[in-house]
């Protein structure tokens, strides 16, 4: 059982994708004293974008180009810590590149039971290093908050396996101008044959309160709702190596744009 809630704990070390929706590790921890580093790259672009009550439009191709590095630690069999970073390149008629927002987090086990485990993890969301108001904004101006309630099950099959369902619920406080959010992951790992494992997952931000008038900018400062849907494969190298490639699309977006991408990652277990 503690092989198998380490393995799964390792494929679900990278499951959202580009900002807005950070990289997390789901409901699992890390083993105490172990670490993993997982060096993701992403690419989005998007040629539209909707207003807050829904109405379409076409705006010059904005793009983000992410390399995001991602740590935990386990610090005890019940506590897990970590953090990432964001480097980007935006473009939409000018460019702009430079170091993004960066997410510091804890995670809690709570309670954990044949296969069942259940976890809190407080975040806090560091803003921009640059006070630049050059455009596209990189990162936010602001400072978040963020506790999240995380649930998974892992099972087996008939061959032995490994599989896996999440689902987490968050409240995010945003300071400053714009405002809160709440966020609902859940994601669907399955094992097809051995090494490699296919991850479906849908990543929701839904802003408190009023949206206010449509800027017509793609920027994490604006409150917006958006939901976006991803797939993905892993392969496991060995060694603690694996690598993940995948797709994601926006689905629905109110006061940002909607576009797709794609991922990569590499992820080192030590």
């Amino acid at each position: 059982m503690i092989k198998m809630r380490t393995r799964i704990a390792c494929c679900l070390c990278m499951s959202a994708l580009f900002s807005p929706h950070p990289a997390h590790a789901a409901a699992w921890l890390l083993p105490h004293g172990e670490s993993q580093l997982i060096q993701n790259v992403s690419y989005y672009s998007a040629d539209a974008f909707y207003s807050a009550n829904g109405t379409k439009t076409a705006q010059p191709e904005f793009t983000k180009l992410v390399y995001s590095p991602y740590y935990e630690h386990g610090f005890s069999e019940t506590l897990t810590g970590g953090f990432s970073l964001s480097f980007e390149q935006l473009e939409q008629s000018d460019t702009n590149q430079g170091v993004g927002d960066s997410e510091w987090f804890l995670r809690q086990e709570l309670w954990k039971q044949s296969g069942l485990i259940l976890s809190l993890q407080p975040l806090v969301k560091l803003p921009r290093l640059s006070a630049s108001e050059d455009s596209p904004a990189l990162g936010s101006d602001n400072a978040d908050a963020e506790l999240r309630l995380l649930g998974g099950y892992g099972f087996s099959d008939a061959q032995g396996r490994d599989h896996f369902a999440d689902a987490e619920i968050a409240y995010r406080t945003r300071f400053g101008s714009p405002g809160d959010q709440i966020r609902f992951d859940a994601k669907l790992g399955l094992r097809p044959i051995d090494r490699w494992m296919v991850i479906t997952e849908i990543n929701s931000t839904w802003h408190v309160g009023s949206a206010g008038a449509s800027t017509g900018l793609i920027s994490s400062d604006e409150n917006y709702d958006l939901v976006k849907a991803q797939f993905s494969a892993v392969y496991e190298l060995g060694d603690g190596r694996s690598v993940q490639a995948g797709i994601f699309s926006d689905i629905h977006s109110r006061n940002t744009g909607s576009g797709e991408g794609v991922l990569l990652s590499l992820w080192m277990k030590f």
